[in-house]
């Protein structure tokens, strides 16, 4: 396919010339079944690069295979969930708070998404992890700093609050959603 023709073209200019050259995929209504058949046939392309040292740069990781999993229509709900949870955690290696930080706050913003629509394992964890994700987020996403990502991460962070019951908590989180939205329409 098209696809696999691209994918290859990019593998081969990473090899022989070591540039960070990104593999940037477009996805539609139209395109989604092939897109997540061409990431499937070419994880391992996708995940060989790790954040170790090595001789040469290696490019930064697709954070978009665990968005087109985690919207994904078709396949196991389960385990696109798993897929993108994978992908989020995997991308969390690489994009740090320190070297990367509005990167690494949409990863963990994405990341207690996929953990908190979790349909395996324990869901009191699985929503801990996901508010933990939320959390780490606007510790970057401030509402001073990033008001309208302050909003979302902080209207993300309630629904999970409220998933777990801990009403005290969506209050709080609702409230800095509202007022992060007064800052950014006030006026």
């Amino acid at each position: 396919t098209f696809l696999d023709i691209i994918v290859h073209q990019v593998l081969y200019l990473r090899t022989t010339t070591g540039a960070r050259l990104p593999l940037v995929l477009m996805n539609s209504f139209n395109t989604r079944d092939e897109t997540l058949a061409a990431i499937a046939r070419f994880n391992n392309a996708l995940s060989v690069y790790t954040p170790q040292p090595s001789p040469r740069p290696s490019p930064p990781p697709m954070l978009y295979p665990g968005t087109a999993y985690s919207r994904s229509l078709s396949g196991d709900r389960a385990d696109n969930i798993e897929h993108a949870i994978s992908a989020y955690q995997h991308g969390l290696r690489f994009y740090t708070r320190g070297s990367e930080p509005v990167k690494w706050a949409s990863a963990q913003n994405n990341l207690g998404i996929a953990l908190r629509k979790r349909i395996r394992g324990e869901r009191a964890a699985n929503l801990a992890a996901s508010a933990a994700a939320h959390e780490a987020a606007m510790t970057v996403y401030t509402s001073a700093a990033f008001p309208w990502m302050h909003l979302r991460s902080a209207q993300l962070a309630g629904e999970v609050a409220a998933a777990r019951g801990d009403w005290s908590a969506a209050r709080e989180y609702y409230r800095g959603a509202i007022e992060a939205s007064h800052l950014l329409f006030a006026g």
